[in-house]
């Protein structure tokens, strides 16, 4: 009988075993979905004692780093030793934007020796690797590890008291996404900026994990109630103490040369501009939690009218412009709760500049459970109510 047994996730996302100790092999089965057959014993068998991890696909050149061979589509992690598969599970700490590449994540922690390659036509008929690829694209991953590989390795550096950036994270109840923001945050080439997570009156566990992170550039500032993002948003900008303002939603994240390039551009615009932003790329997150990975969005003509709203994502302000508007306005019909970046869009539209980067510099999630998505039917009354003089 085969010491090869499954995976399952769970509802909230982590993996459970579905066997007891003593049998030495999982499969990921959220990895591998049209195997042929699980390796026999007496191949495994042959693997050193000191395999934690057997990759199936095709050898990997030498030289060539496990996460570039990732990346490439050459192989993907599939079969564990049940031991270190349990420590990952219960004792790492790990963050992701998707369960689906916890095992890459997990592989990226082992020493080079602890990994082994089994052959695709081990497990695999003739459509080989082409099956993995319908589960995590390459494209995806390659968004996906370099951000893997970057968060938490940086060393402490002198960090500017006064910093060019202050990025805003408005949370409510993201204790399951949040952690991702931050490792983009925290993954950034240059350290000229501060980060404010601003709490809507979370009633989950948000805060705690946000404050796991131990860097100074790092400030809370939460409301004692759920009021609405408008309002959250005015109480970053009350102690922001960077010269431009981005905003970052808790369930999106951030190229790691996002903010630099950003911020450098800006300097460049005339001083009428106050607010830049740029392409995008766009990620759909699907009922079973996973993301897919739908391209770069170019630009389209920023517009505001009572029956429609294209917005500029990302956003990257100057930070006295949005005080001389006295911040985000949390008198409309919603009280601050919906439409605050359509009602500042038009404003900027009216009485200063917006300017375009031509570079995909944002990573956006559409996800269904979001307020917004939640309230698009919505907009047209939002609108007729709110938008004076809008287009029509």
């Amino acid at each position: 009988m085969t010491p090869l047994i499954a995976l399952l996730r769970t509802q909230d996302g982590m993996p459970q075993v579905r066997a007891h100790m003593d049998q030495p092999w999982v499969m990921w089965s959220g990895a591998l979905k049209e195997w042929r057959r699980p390796p026999a014993d007496d191949e495994l068998m042959q693997l050193s004692s000191s395999t934690e991890c057997v990759v199936v696909g095709q050898e990997k050149p030498g030289g060539m780093e496990w996460s570039e061979y990732f990346i490439l589509g050459l192989g993907i992690p599939a079969i564990w030793r049940t031991e270190i598969l349990i420590h990952f599970m219960r004792d790492v700490k790990q963050v992701e934007p998707s369960a689906k590449y916890r095992a890459y994540m997990y592989a990226l922690q082992l020493r080079p020796q602890q990994i082994a390659i089994i052959s695709e036509s081990t497990c695999f008929g003739v459509a080989g690797l082409a099956a993995i690829e319908k589960v995590t694209a390459k494209v995806e991953l390659s968004h996906i590890l370099p951000m893997v590989l970057s968060g938490g390795q940086k060393e402490r550096a002198q960090y500017p008291s006064y910093p060019e950036v202050t990025i805003v994270i408005c949370t409510f109840n993201e204790e399951q996404r949040i952690g991702w923001a931050l490792q983009s945050v925290f993954a950034q080439t240059g350290n000229h900026f501060e980060c404010i997570i601003s709490d809507d009156g979370s009633t989950d566990r948000t805060i705690d994990r946000v404050r796991m992170i131990d860097d100074p550039r790092l400030r809370i500032t939460s409301l004692p109630s759920n009021r609405g993002k408008a309002h959250a948003l005015n109480a970053a900008l009350r102690i922001a103490r960077g010269k431009y303002l981005l905003e970052l939603d808790a369930d999106d994240w951030l190229p790691p040369h996002a903010v630099t390039t950003l911020f450098e551009a800006m300097d460049c615009e005339a001083s009428d501009v106050g607010l830049l932003t740029s392409f995008y790329h766009l990620w759909r997150r699907n009922r079973y939690d996973d993301l897919i990975y739908r391209g770069i969005q170019e630009s389209q003509q920023i517009t505001v009218s009572n029956h429609f709203a294209k917005v500029p994502i990302p956003r990257l302000y100057r930070t006295d412009v949005l005080r001389e508007f006295e911040g985000w306005d949390v008198h409309d019909s919603s009280r601050g709760r919906l439409y605050e970046d359509v009602a500042m869009t038009a404003r900027f539209l009216k009485q200063s500049k917006i300017a375009m980067v031509k570079q995909a510099l944002y990573h956006r999630v559409i996800r269904h459970s979001s307020i917004s998505q939640q309230h698009d039917h919505e907009y047209t009354v939002w609108a007729r109510e709110n938008l004076d003089g809008g287009d029509d």
